[in-house]
């Protein structure tokens, strides 16, 4: 079976889908090999369910990394190994994260 995919130029990735977890949560579906901007994604997720909080990229099928709001601010966490912070979204692409 073939999944289709689309580039989106915010995302700076192909994606699949969004999806809707729960009250609340959204789900990001992206292909093998892609990771998507944080910011975007937040951006995107608010505009599909403004009262987000919590977001889960799927990379492949399998968690790869969740964006939570946290008393106003948007965390980054490597579902992959559990890493906060910018190292955890700078992993997701295979880069090292900024100084």
């Amino acid at each position: 079976m073939t999944i289709s995919f689309t580039y989106n130029r915010r995302l700076k990735c192909d994606f699949i889908a969004w999806r809707v977890l729960a009250d609340g949560e959204i789900a990001l579906d992206l292909p093998d090999g892609n990771c998507c901007d944080m910011t975007a994604a937040i951006e995107i997720a608010e505009k599909i369910m403004p009262a987000v909080r919590r977001i889960v990229t799927f990379v492949g099928g399998q968690p790869d990394t969740e964006y939570r709001l946290w008393k106003g601010d948007w965390m980054a966490l490597d579902k992959r190994s559990n890493v906060q912070g910018q190292a955890a979204d700078a992993a997701s692409c295979g880069r090292s994260p900024a100084p």
